[in-house]
């Protein structure tokens, strides 16, 4: 990560990598230190800093998005999971307007934790994304 030009994973996240070095399932992808593909190509899960680098190719907000502050390690449906190395926080950011963060969490366990039971919280997911994202 370090030699791409951004930050070291956040320790929450690299201790889920020691014992998980990435996952997919159920509209859930965190992704691990390398890229990794079901053989067919069909799908590919790709590294950290793949998928940070896209993030940062894809939208053009640079005022959201600096190199030195962002990572991004994983998607939830079509949103994206970041965290932030300013405010030491993991965010799910919405994927239409990245400046849109919808929730904070203080560790990758809590995070996870909700990511796990799935979208049976009724405030998991804004219903109006102009609230959000104007």
């Amino acid at each position: 990560m370090k030699e791409g030009g951004y930050r070291l994973l956040p320790d929450g996240y690299a201790r889920f990598l020691k014992i998980c070095n990435g996952y997919a399932f159920d509209s859930v992808e965190l992704c691990g230190t390398e890229s990794v593909s079901n053989g067919d190509e069909s799908f590919k899960l790709n590294s950290v800093a793949e998928m940070t680098a896209c993030m940062y190719s894809y939208w053009d907000e640079p005022e959201v998005l600096k190199k030195s502050s962002f990572l991004c390690f994983g998607r939830h449906d079509a949103d994206f999971l970041t965290y932030d190395c300013e405010t030491k926080k993991y965010q799910h950011r919405s994927h239409e307007c990245m400046g849109s963060v919808y929730w904070e969490y203080d560790t990758f366990e809590e995070l996870f934790k909700l990511l796990m039971e799935g979208d049976s919280k009724s405030d998991w997911r804004p219903t109006n994304i102009g609230d959000i994202c104007p």
